[in-house]
């Protein structure tokens, strides 16, 4: 797939897409109207003035990041160790 430029490598964790997803939940560079859950808990300030349901919510977000995380990270060493088999294996 790399070959006929179907894919290619890269050293980022992340796909840009995926990239892109994380970037609108937490920063507020890319886009305008995420949530910037990064800048809404910084240094410790958790102003309760939303209630419990708006921490909540964003614990769920932060929840569900992490397990796509996670998630991403275990593929990738499937993959390496799908490839490294691969290749030790006589032909």
């Amino acid at each position: 797939m790399i070959g006929k430029g179907w894919a290619t490598r890269r050293s980022s964790l992340l796909t840009e897409a995926e990239g892109k997803y994380f970037n609108y939940f937490l920063n507020a560079q890319e886009f305008s109207n995420g949530p910037e859950l990064r800048n809404k808990y910084i240094h410790g300030s958790q102003a309760n003035t939303e209630g419990e349901d708006a921490h909540f919510h964003t614990y769920l977000i932060a929840l569900r990041m992490t397990l796509a995380l996670v998630i991403k990270i275990n593929d990738d060493f499937v993959l390496a160790a799908t490839n490294r088999a691969a290749q030790e294996r006589p032909r």
